[in-house]
């Protein structure tokens, strides 16, 4: 299929999700009815159009440029409409195999874009947003439901391996940042101007928390060598820098650089920052607000623009370029906002938050339990003035990490 056709399908289906998604419990259009068919109600597919169907629903589908489109805010889930809607056409009008067939090859193709995308933590949240919406769509459908049970227990295992890889993705993109914003960082230096250290008598008297010296044949519960955190504290009158760090493994993000240099922000916080900016301009445009809908899974939710947060899109490159607290802060704020702008359940949300804090929580205590520079009084107050600031930003966003009840 060469470029002109795929553009062909791929504005075909843009028109046709325009409409099939404007019925989808819009008050402006007839109510959807979810217990028959309904001519406008349907997409018509054939086998032989399956492939070029789902390869511009789901393969040339570009999220981010889905979710800037704020102008009609369905767009988001044009693959799980569109997927949702031939499935209809495929139960009803289609042969008895039809279905099966053409809901596997969907999962396939959902699947493979959710591997090929598993360091875009953008691209993972905007695939749960679509199987979670796909699976309540089908669970709706009083003819869907039960014929469609196994292609629902495939899809969240799916949605399943997603949530793993965006929460890996965005762990990727934190842990360069622990020690120079976290346990190096110092906020208030003149407080620990007169600390001085005792030098160490010899090699023989330094102690290990594992024990014995630490090498690449220890390894941690995920397989990963146990290493010293790298620490950025101050060298010593001589020059030297205190012996007491074991740096880890050079990391490297999938295009070879490392995993988060200095100065540099990362790729899917300034999408973030631009879907952000796109959202906060629709909203003052029009002056309405994005309400939220009864149905827990159709839950419209508006990220908040980076000036609520009080840094602009140039902000973002100073909070970067000098690593502080600040930094793994402005992290949170923004995936927590692509989660809302995917109008993700509030359970996965919480749970995705909920991950990060442990994955912080537990990656500091290691570190200074087998960073020497670390175990010290004034060094515990620093980290705890640090540790501050997350406490303070988990207050603010209080209300957006407790997940409503059930």
């Amino acid at each position: 299929m060469d470029k002109s056709e795929s553009s062909d399908i791929f504005t075909a289906a843009d028109n046709a999700s325009e409409n099939g998604n404007d019925v989808l419990d819009s008050a402006e259009h007839q109510p959807f009815d979810w217990d028959t068919l309904q001519l406008d109600q349907m997409y018509v597919i054939s086998p032989a159009t399956v492939p070029q169907f789902l390869h511009a629903t789901v393969k040339d589908i570009r999220p981010e440029r889905w979710l800037q489109n704020n102008s009609v805010p369905e767009y988001k889930f044009i693959p799980a409409s569109m997927i949702f809607l031939a499935a209809r056409f495929a139960h009803h009008l289609g042969t008895p195999d039809f279905l099966d067939s053409f809901l596997a090859e969907a999962i396939a193709s959902i699947i493979h874009e959710v591997q090929s995308h598993k360091h875009d933590p953008v691209s993972l949240a905007f695939w749960i947003s679509n199987i979670q919406t796909l699976i309540y769509f089908l669970k709706r459908d009083s003819t869907l439901v039960q014929i469609t049970s196994d292609a629902q227990g495939r899809m969240s295992e799916c949605m399943q391996d997603a949530y793993a890889l965006l929460v890996k993705a965005v762990e990727f993109e934190i842990e360069p940042l622990i020690d120079p914003s976290l346990l190096a960082y110092d906020s208030m230096p003149e407080l620990f101007a007169d600390v001085k250290f005792e030098a160490e008598k010899s090699q023989r008297l330094s102690m290990f928390f594992f024990g014995g010296q630490a090498d690449n044949t220890r390894k941690s519960s995920d397989g990963r060598p146990l290493r010293r955190s790298q620490t950025l504290l101050s060298q010593n009158k001589d020059g030297r820098g205190r012996r007491s760090s074991l740096i880890p493994a050079t990391k490297t993000s999938p295009s070879g650089g490392p995993a988060t240099a200095s100065g540099s922000v990362p790729t899917w916080v300034s999408c973030v920052e631009h879907i952000k900016g796109s959202v906060s301009s629709f909203k003052h445009s029009t002056g309405a607000s994005i309400t939220k809908r009864t149905s827990s899974c159709d839950t419209y939710v508006s990220g908040r623009s980076s000036h609520d947060n009080g840094l602009s899109s140039n902000g973002s490159a100073s909070v970067f370029s000098t690593p502080s607290p600040r930094t793994v802060c402005y992290i949170l704020d923004c995936l927590l906002d692509l989660l809302e702008i995917c109008e993700i359940h509030p359970f996965v949300i919480w749970g995705v938050m909920r991950q990060m804090f442990c994955y912080l929580g537990g990656e500091m205590f290691n570190r200074v339990l087998t960073t020497r520079d670390f175990c010290s009084r004034s060094r515990a107050m620093s980290i705890r003035m640090n540790l501050s600031h997350i406490s303070e930003w988990v207050r603010t966003n209080e209300k957006r990490l407790v997940p409503p009840p059930v």
